[in-house]
């Protein structure tokens, strides 16, 4: 009876420990899709020297956007979600990016795809005091023009008003090849 009860308790043990194996794994994978991923320096996947395509949408701040108002600067104009882990992961190095050559006539464009309205996209740029123009989609007509089939994607416009780069995914916006190549662009006229 003994060496029955003490084989049933090492299968129980056995089987605990299995299944505890197993929440680990689920749970390891299921963290590796909530979790934001690393960011990565910037790498342009698709290089260009197309015009950009004008669009008007609403601005955050109220009224009304065009792309062709930031003639003659350098643009980055991001397309996100406040849902996107890559897109949160990649606002605070979008914003000192911002802050450190809005002076010299560069700007981001952030133009959210959220189809929740504009509340849930003013809380997030209020909670992380994004200072960058928040334009919203609202029916996705923009980012079909750019053909974005992912977020975030990113495209940097030279003063001409030209795609020059085009990036899919998170980036580290404060490396210096990235500092490198917006003082590039900001010197050309």
């Amino acid at each position: 009876m003994e060496l029955r009860r003490s084989s049933w308790l090492k299968a129980q043990l056995v089987i605990f420990a299995g299944l505890l194996t197993m929440l680990a794994i689920g749970f390891s994978r299921w963290h590796q899709l909530v979790a934001p991923p690393p960011l990565r320096p910037l790498e342009a996947t698709a290089s260009q020297d197309l015009p950009a395509h004008d669009f008007s949408l609403s601005a955050l701040a109220g009224g009304t956007v065009r792309l062709s108002d930031f003639r003659g600067q350098v643009i980055l104009l991001n397309f996100w979600a406040t849902w996107c882990p890559p897109c949160q992961a990649e606002m605070p190095s979008l914003e000192k990016l911002h802050r450190r050559y809005a002076a010299r006539g560069f700007t981001v464009l952030a133009v959210s795809v959220d189809d929740g309205g504009s509340a849930d996209v003013e809380r997030f740029a209020a909670a992380r005091g994004l200072s960058f123009p928040i334009l919203l989609e609202g029916k996705a007509a923009t980012s079909r023009q750019y053909g974005v089939r992912g977020l975030p994607t990113t495209f940097l416009i030279d003063r001409r008003g030209h795609i020059v780069s085009t990036t899919f995914g998170a980036q580290d916006w404060s490396t210096r090849q990235v500092r490198q190549t917006i003082e590039q662009l900001l010197n050309q006229t």
